[in-house]
């Protein structure tokens, strides 16, 4: 078992899709990095100098200045660019690229009909399963773990001012004292977050297999459910976004609250639901599906 997942995860560390998705997260991230240090930090400096060279008898010597803080800047919580928003739209597709797919394209080069007369289906259905959880997980950290890095470089790890705009948590949110305290354990504990999400995300790929005669339609369904989930259930029922998946996932809380027991609640329904289909969909299946 622990040789077959090892297998599977080397395969979805090295496939071609694993490094388009990462690239594709890094240019969002120094794309987002460089417009942020240009257009907020540089501006905000410059008007730090201009009131620091007033004289002190100056009306607008004692007006209120911010200085730019971590949090502000990271592509999680950042929403003066429209980088935020284009990285958490786009995650379900970059959580599928890696390894989402794989499973169809077994079946259909008929390589899960061999292994399965060489190994256990269980185990190969498992290894699968955590083989596309973790490389889905990994295509969405690792580009904000990299924005991280790249943002602790010229903003300072201190707490935004609470009457700043600034500031895009309200203390009703999702891991406040965090924000507020700890802003870089609330940057680490949002990326765990967003691991298990794009890893569930990157499942629902794996679930549909089955379902869909196209690769393109099975690497799109995730997105095409978290379009629907965002926009869709949102118009009819604002109310629901602590229990959208496409919602809480986005550090800066855009949904003005996320509850952590809906969170909870939320991701156990969907891993369960994702586990299940997937072992129901493949528990008798041998040959390669006739299309």
């Amino acid at each position: 078992m622990i040789q077959l997942v090892k297998l599977e995860i080397s395969k979805a560390l090295k496939t071609k899709g694993f490094f388009v998705a990462i690239g594709i997260g890094l240019v969002i991230s120094i794309l987002q990095s460089y417009w942020f240090y240009n257009n907020v930090f540089t501006n905000n400096n410059e008007i730090f100098e201009y009131l620091m060279s007033l004289s002190p008898t100056d009306s607008h010597y004692y007006d209120l200045w911010f200085e730019n803080v971590f949090l502000e800047g990271w592509l999680g919580c950042e929403v003066y660019s429209p980088y935020n928003n284009l990285f958490y739209l786009a995650m379900p597709l970059l959580a599928v690229l890696p390894f989402g797919h794989s499973l169809y394209m077994e079946w259909n080069k008929g390589y899960s009909s061999q292994i399965l007369i060489r190994s256990n289906r269980k185990k190969y259905f498992t290894a699968k399963f955590l083989a596309v959880f973790m490389s889905g997980g990994l295509a969405i950290a690792i580009p904000l773990i990299f924005n991280l890095i790249i943002t602790v470089c010229y903003l300072p790890i201190i707490p935004g001012d609470p009457v700043s705009a600034q500031v895009a948590v309200f203390n009703i949110g999702l891991w406040p004292d965090l924000y507020f305290n700890h802003p870089l354990l609330y940057a680490f504990a949002y990326i765990a977050l967003d691991f298990i999400c794009g890893g569930l995300m990157a499942c629902m790929a794996l679930t549909v297999t089955h379902f869909f005669d196209s690769v393109f339609a099975v690497m799109l369904f995730p997105l095409l459910l978290n379009c629907i989930l965002y926009y869709g259930l949102d118009s009819i029922e604002p109310a629901s976004r602590i229990y959208n998946i496409s919602w809480f996932v986005n550090p800066g809380q855009p949904g003005i609250r996320n509850d952590f027991n809906a969170v909870i609640i939320t991701s156990g329904i969907w891993f369960l639901l994702l586990v299940i289909l997937h072992f129901a969909s493949n528990i008798k299946r041998d040959v390669i599906k006739e299309r």
